[in-house]
């Protein structure tokens, strides 16, 4: 006798279930839009191709041991300062090898210019198109 309400119960939950899923999903043709805000600070954070110049602060590329990529903080003439992230692995397929400055021979006190693209955490990738580069400048 309670084997039809064990199958009952159970059909009842997995029609809620995917009522909810169902529900909860965003319309095929709604579009994507990029997260434009920091995570940390509820900050807006410009999303595109960013041009910055500035100092180098500090250079950190103990993630290119692991295939992470090398993290350059650069001083901006404002005070603010902004992270680039050049990438290690695959950094031969980078659209902008050619314009990317050895991240090894960096050091803080460089002045530097960057264009690239602002990846959804805010940092600077410099590889995503052939426009894009690293330049030690004098």
């Amino acid at each position: 006798m309670k084997k039809p309400h064990i199958i009952v119960l159970l059909v009842l939950i997995v029609i809620l279930a995917l009522v909810f899923v169902f529900s909860n999903k965003e319309p095929v043709d709604a579009p994507v839009t990029p997260q434009t805000t920091d995570s940390n600070t509820s900050t807006p954070v410009e999303t595109g191709d960013r041009t910055v110049s500035g100092t180098v602060v500090t250079v950190n590329t103990a993630q290119m041991a692991v295939d992470g990529p090398a993290l350059i903080n650069v001083k901006l003439a404002d005070n603010t300062e902004a992270v680039v992230a050049v990438p290690s692995m695959g950094i031969n397929l980078c659209a902008a090898k050619a314009n990317i400055a050895d991240v090894s021979t960096l050091k803080a006190g460089n002045k530097v210019e960057v264009r690239g693209s602002v990846g959804v955490d805010g940092r600077i990738i410099p590889c995503d198109s052939s426009t894009h580069y690293l330049r030690v400048t004098p």
